[in-house]
């Protein structure tokens, strides 16, 4: 017996060098996603997307990447 299992590919804009700001649209994209295709079961963005890193564009602010880094917490 065979199982389909759907996948999304999202290539989208981000925030720029705003993670919280490009979270929040991933979410939104997500959830039309799911509401327009409910038969996928995955779905996947690029790996540059989450920090809002925008390639061969020099932030204005030099320290983006401390405003936009969390901890790991302990187990």
């Amino acid at each position: 017996m065979t199982r389909l299992f759907g996948i999304a590919g999202v290539q989208m804009s981000v925030s720029p060098f705003d993670a919280q700001g490009t979270i929040d649209k991933m979410s939104d994209v997500a959830l039309n996603i799911a509401k327009g295709m409910p038969w996928v079961n995955m779905v996947v963005f690029h790996e540059l997307i989450v920090p809002g890193l925008v390639q061969f564009l020099t932030p204005e602010d030099k320290d983006w990447y401390l405003k936009n880094s969390d901890t790991i917490p302990a187990r």
